[in-house]
């Protein structure tokens, strides 16, 4: 795996637990304000989702990007961490 200080940890929580935990060279997702890429070491962020995809490129391969849905929440940024969690059902 590349060195820690380059990966991002992205989960995606959902009210019923975590439904996805991989590592990460970027994260690209859509929040209220417009799309927003993010790498390691990105400035804490908290932002609001919009119903789409959130994009995940992979470290274990540089074309394993994955593409998961999610219907809207919030995102937070942190230490190399990013949650993206869905409020209520």
């Amino acid at each position: 795996m590349a060195e820690t200080s380059n990966v991002l940890r992205v989960n995606i929580v959902t009210p019923d637990g975590l439904v996805y935990d991989h590592h990460a060279r970027m994260l690209v997702v859509h929040s209220v304000a417009g799309e927003l890429g993010i790498m390691a070491n990105h400035e804490p962020i908290v932002t609001p989702l919009e119903i789409g995809e959130v994009d995940v490129q992979r470290v274990d391969a540089s074309d394993h990007n994955d593409s998961i849905a999610v219907n809207g929440g919030f995102m937070e940024v942190s230490e190399n961490r990013s949650e993206e969690r869905r409020v209520g059902k």
